[in-house]
């Protein structure tokens, strides 16, 4: 065998190196570390309920409905996020709940393209044994074992422009409405998408 020990051999050896992806001289890369695991939980139920826990404020069930909502699949929960799809419209609708970091989580609604015209985007979201209340930050949503807050929503397009939709307290469940007139103005995909997060009071 060759020796490798020469000019040509270190030429040869530095090759390989580079080619492998290693500076000359130093150990393997080492791997990034893997990210934290959130502090989130989140679980399907039964008629399409989905439980959220986080550990500062306890257990907490959301039920969401979309007004003219057509072949809805059930949630498929992954890891710290859940995802579901329906036809709304004439288009189709992908409703997600996802972890942000260990304090938030997003729901969204995509509307992939533009609605049939003269449809409006309601979504109604309601918390079974819990107790709702406006605030100027969105909607406090108390339980027996702590309190969550839900935030005012904002309608996103494709473009990026940004429009506020605020909550509002309708038959004891959160409403937020897109109108027609703005789902006819936007282009897609756009994104609905309120923040669950606990809340911390002082007493």
């Amino acid at each position: 065998m060759a020796d490798l020990r020469g000019a040509a051999g270190i030429s040869l050896l530095g090759c390989l190196a580079a080619c492998a992806g290693e500076p000359v001289g130093r150990g393997p890369v080492e791997p990034e570390p893997a990210p934290a695991r959130s502090t989130w939980s989140l679980s399907a139920m039964p008629e399409g309920a989905l439980a959220l826990h986080h550990p500062s404020a306890g257990p907490l069930v959301l039920r969401s409905d979309t007004e003219g909502l057509a072949s809805a699949e059930p949630w498929v929960v992954g890891d710290g996020a859940a995802i579901r799809r329906a036809r709304f419209a004439g288009t189709s609708i992908t409703e997600r709940v996802a972890t942000l970091d260990d304090r938030r989580v997003e729901q969204t609604w995509e509307v992939a393209a533009r609605p049939r015209a003269g449809e409006r985007l309601e979504v109604v979201v309601s918390f079974p044994a819990a107790t709702l209340s406006m605030t100027t930050g969105g909607t406090r949503v108390a339980l027996a074992g702590g309190v969550y807050r839900y935030s005012h929503a904002t309608w996103v397009d494709a473009t990026g422009a940004r429009t506020p939709v605020p909550a509002r307290i309708e038959d004891g469940a959160i409403r937020l409405v897109v109108s027609a007139e703005m789902l006819a103005a936007s282009r897609y995909p756009a994104v609905l998408d309120p923040i669950v997060e606990p809340a911390f009071e002082i007493a």
